[in-house]
């Protein structure tokens, strides 16, 4: 055999060593490029732009608490959606790379990492903005008191992004020394578990919350001498913060079904049937994520939640 005939099989049989079980689409990778770097440019703009609208209302409506206190603060999107997205944008940019020299480590293992990560971010949005829905429309129809959703599934998110950040760099490090990466994944999916288990039981409270408001079955019921008359611009007030709760439901089914995805997958291995085929990875990972971090583009918190007087 030639030199030039030994190149061509050496080559060929490094492809077939691909580390994904296949060459990732150029294509879907810069489609997905694009539209995350897109949504994560318009949630930094959106963000610093009603921020600072909201700063001009509360300062016109100074000494009117209920006018100050009608929109949340929107800074918390700059590190929780923002950071996500630019994670989301990395790792597809890994893919990409990887599309151009599938035989690369290096791609290969920045995308593992960073797009394990990148959900965390998402699903700390929601915990938090469950909260404040949840302190705006009644929190006699929730469980939990409202600060509670802030506190202990944000708190559940930065253990679940440790875990898998810890096993992340742990099987980076042992795939870069050809060495057995067998714990390392099983902490990784240690860590998606922990995550998914957490929204799982988020989308139960928050479905809770949903159902308990609509049909008016409060846990406990506020105390009031008389009866409180609603007014229209309560109810429209009301009616924006349902949409948001709408939104903030959408996105967590998003990443539970992601995070089945990824769980299933990771369990079979590093040469299992889910991961060597990309179609399920652009299907139930690429498609939620970006519907998850898009969705706040279009019903993002400082549209729909104009400045108006909300019922306290």
């Amino acid at each position: 055999m030639d030199a030039d005939s030994y190149s061509l099989v050496a080559r060929a049989q490094r492809y077939r060593e691909s580390p994904y079980g296949y060459v990732p689409s150029s294509g879907v990778c810069l489609t997905a490029i694009v539209l995350f770097a897109v949504s994560t440019a318009l949630h930094t703009i959106q963000a610093i732009y009603y921020s600072i609208k909201r700063c001009r209302t509360a300062r016109l409506a100074s000494g009117d608490s209920a006018v100050a206190r009608a929109e949340p603060n929107y800074w918390f999107i700059l590190v929780t959606l923002v950071p996500g997205g630019l994670l989301e944008v990395v790792g597809w940019a890994g893919r990409y790379w990887s599309s151009q020299n599938v035989l690369n480590i290096e791609p290969f293992l920045m995308q593992i990492t960073t797009l394990i990560l990148a959900p965390c971010f998402f699903s700390a949005f929601d915990y938090t903005f469950l909260g404040l829905c949840i302190k705006h429309l009644g929190e006699e129809y929730s469980l939990l008191k409202s600060k509670w959703y802030m506190i202990l599934f944000v708190i559940a998110d930065v253990v679940s992004l440790v875990i898998q950040a810890v096993g992340g760099g742990r099987a980076a490090v042992q795939s870069q020394n050809y060495e057995d990466t067998t714990t390392s994944t099983n902490i990784m999916v240690a860590g998606i578990v922990f995550q998914l288990a957490a929204i799982v039981v988020f989308v139960a409270l928050g479905g809770d919350f949903i159902l308990r408001l609509l049909s008016d079955r409060p846990y406990h019921r506020r105390i009031a001498e008389k009866p409180v008359e609603v007014e229209p611009e309560q109810a429209a007030d009301r009616k924006r913060w349902m949409v948001m709760l709408a939104a903030v439901f959408f996105s967590a089914l998003m990443i539970v079904m992601r995070g089945v995805y990824r769980t299933i997958e990771l369990l079979q291995g590093w040469d299992g049937y889910l991961i060597t085929h990309e179609v399920y990875f652009n299907v139930l990972d690429f498609l939620p994520m970006i519907l998850a971090l898009a969705i706040f583009n279009i019903v993002h918190p400082g549209l729909i939640l104009r400045s108006r007087r909300l019922f306290a």
